[in-house]
C-alpha cells in the first residue's frame, strides 16, 4: 500500500523514468549530452509559461492567451534591441542604445501584465468563462504582434547584454535553465507558504466557500492572470535572446503545449489541485516525448495526435482521481 500510494503521488516522475529508460535504449542519439541539454533548453523556455499558467488553472481558470503574449512580447523586445526590420537598417550609438535596452526588458513585462490584468478584470467582474475571454485575447494580442512586426520577421539582437540572456552558459548548461528552475521554486513557495497561495487553492476547490470565507476572490483571480502574463513575457525575452529572431507567429500553439504540460503534471483543469513543480516535470516529459518522435523522424502531424492523446489520458486520470476522492 505504501508503494502504491508513493506511485500515485509521484506518477509523473515514475512515467518520466520509464520513458527515459526506453528512449535511451531504442531512440538513436537520445542519450547524449547534447540531446539531453537540448531537451532542457526547450522545456525551460516553455516551462516558464507552464509555471505561470499552473497558478491560473489551480484557481479554476485557464489562460489561452499565453502563446500570443509570447509572440507580442518577443516582437516588442527585439524591436527595441537594435533590430533590423527586413529591409530597414538601424544604426545607433551605444549611448542611444541604453534606453532601448531598458524598454526591451520592461515593455514586454508591462504588456504581459496588462493582458493578464484585462483578462482577470473581465473574468472576475462578470464571472465570465475564462476559456472564451482568453481565446478572444489570444486573437487580439496575436493581431497586435503581427501589426507591430508589420507582417515581417524581425531579426538581429545587437545588444550583448540582451543576447547573454539566451546565450550565456554555466557548466555547459544555459543560464536560463537555472533561471527557470529558480522561478519554479519561487512560484511553488508562493503557492505553499503564503496566504495568496492558500486563497488560490480554496478558490479553485470551492468558489462559493471562498466567497463566504471572505477571500478577496476578484483580487486573487486578477493576480493569477497577471502572473501568467508576466511569465509568458519572461519566456519571450529568453526565446528572443536564444533564437535571435521574432515574428507575430512565434509562440503559435504554445498555449496548448502549456496546457498539456500542466495537465500531465497533475494539475486539475477543474481547479483546487496542482503544483508548479509537478507542471515542471510535465513540461520536461512532454518535451522529451516530442524530442524522441523527432529523432525517430515521425511526422509532425502524428506529434499533434500524440499531444491530444496525452491530454485525454491525463484528463481521464484526473476525473477518476476526483471520483475516488469523493
Amino acid at each position: 500500500m505504501k508503494l502504491q500510494n508513493l506511485l500515485r503521488r509521484e506518477a509523473i516522475l515514475a512515467v518520466f523514468i520509464v520513458l527515459f529508460v526506453i528512449c535511451s535504449f531504442f531512440v538513436p542519439s537520445f542519450f547524449t549530452a547534447r540531446n539531453l541539454i537540448n531537451i532542457l533548453k526547450q522545456s525551460a523556455i516553455i516551462g516558464l509559461v507552464v509555471a505561470g499558467l499552473t497558478i491560473t488553472v489551480i484557481a479554476g481558470n485557464v489562460d489561452l492567451s499565453v502563446g500570443s503574449v509570447v509572440s507580442f512580447a518577443a516582437v516588442i523586445a527585439l524591436t527595441y534591441t537594435h533590430a533590423d526590420l527586413s529591409q530597414t537598417n538601424i544604426s545607433m550609438t551605444a549611448q542611444e542604445g541604453r534606453p532601448l535596452l531598458a524598454l526591451a526588458f520592461s515593455l514586454p513585462f508591462l504588456m504581459g501584465a496588462a493582458v493578464g490584468l484585462i483578462n482577470g478584470l473581465i473574468i472576475s467582474r462578470f464571472q465570465a468563462n475564462s476559456v472564451i475571454i482568453t481565446l478572444g485575447a489570444l486573437s487580439a494580442v496575436r493581431g497586435g504582434a503581427l501589426l507591430v512586426a508589420g507582417g515581417k520577421v524581425i531579426y538581429g539582437v545587437k545588444n550583448p547584454v540582451f543576447a547573454a540572456l539566451g546565450q550565456a552558459q554555466l557548466f555547459t548548461i544555459p543560464v536560463y535553465v537555472f533561471i527557470f528552475v529558480a522561478a519554479c521554486i519561487v512560484l511553488e513557495l508562493l503557492l505553499r507558504r503564503t496566504s495568496f497561495g492558500r486563497y488560490v487553492y480554496l478558490i479553485g476547490a470551492n468558489l462559493k466557500a471562498a466567497i463566504i470565507a471572505g477571500v478577496p476572490v476578484a483580487r486573487v483571480q486578477i493576480l493569477t492572470f497577471v502572473i501568467s502574463g508576466l511569465m509568458a513575457a519572461f519566456a519571450a525575452l529568453i526565446l528572443v535572446a536564444r533564437l535571435n529572431t521574432a515574428s507575430g507567429l512565434i509562440g503559435n500553439g504554445w498555449e496548448f503545449d502549456a496546457v498539456t504540460a500542466v495537465v500531465i503534471g497533475g494539475t486539475s483543469l477543474l481547479g483546487g489541485r496542482g503544483s508548479v513543480i509537478k507542471s515542471f516535470q510535465g513540461a520536461i516529459l512532454v518535451t522529451m516525448i516530442i524530442n524522441a518522435m523527432v529523432l525517430l523522424n515521425i511526422p509532425s502531424s502524428y506529434q499533434y495526435v500524440a499531444k491530444a492523446l496525452i491530454i485525454l489520458t491525463a484528463v481521464l486520470i484526473d476525473i477518476r482521481t476526483r471520483r475516488e476522492a469523493a
